[in-house]
């Protein structure tokens, strides 16, 4: 989790000047609208991609392999 949590703040700070969503969307509801779906598949590519890289496979609660 640590490691997703990392990778959340270097990420979206660098690009958005903040992880949290004043500092993303900046009170502007065609900027949340344009960022925030991305922001969520973004994140849960990296969920799985780290799921993966530990030997879990995403939607399955057992261990993989």
């Amino acid at each position: 989790m640590n490691r997703i949590v990392e990778w959340f703040k270097a990420e979206y700070t660098a690009r958005y000047g903040g992880v949290n969503c004043a500092e993303i969307v900046k009170d502007d509801m065609r900027t949340k609208m344009a960022r925030c779906p991305t922001i969520a598949m973004e994140d849960l590519q990296k969920l799985k991609e780290t799921l993966a890289e530990n030997n879990y496979e995403f939607g399955n609660p057992t261990r993989s392999g």
